[in-house]
């Protein structure tokens, strides 16, 4: 494997991660991403990487 395909697939295996803890991180607060709109959750993103402030969903 070339390393521009190892790095695309090694960069797709870290997104489809980070999805699923922003997933869960949703649930842990009852919310649900999929129902969420673009605006919510770069809130939501904001929010975390934040974590000096209250979450505002």
């Amino acid at each position: 494997m070339n390393l521009t395909v190892e790095s695309t697939v090694n960069r797709e295996a870290r997104m489809a991660d980070a999805e699923t803890e922003l997933r869960r991180l949703c649930a842990d607060r009852g919310l649900n991403w999929d129902t969420m709109t673009e605006s919510e959750r770069e809130n939501f993103v904001d929010d975390l990487v934040h974590e000096d402030r209250e979450c505002s969903l």
